[in-house]
């Protein structure tokens, strides 16, 4: 599992070990709001968030380094401005 720290993230990464009808809530979104992404950003972020490191998604995609990095902070940024209500204050 890969965390960033941030709020958004964790809610994308695991559910909690005892979940709440909000936590499941803020979970399920996540994933839809994954799944809405265009291809070319979900695969890469899938990716990331399962564990592959930056240099693994580039070989394994075919893709410039730099624009995995892109991809993966532009998809980030998507959710997290989606995700907002769902982060702790």
């Amino acid at each position: 599992m890969a965390l960033d720290g941030s709020d958004s993230q964790y809610i994308m990464n695991s559910r909690p070990t005892q979940p709440t009808p909000e936590s499941d809530t803020a979970y399920d979104k996540a994933r839809r709001k994954i799944s809405q992404l265009e291809l070319e950003f979900r695969i890469p972020f899938q990716m990331h968030i399962s564990g592959y490191k930056y240099r693994e998604i580039s070989e394994k995609l075919n893709l410039k380094i730099g624009t995995v990095k892109s991809r993966i902070f532009f998809s980030m940024q998507k959710l997290t401005t989606a995700l907002k209500r769902y982060q702790k204050v």
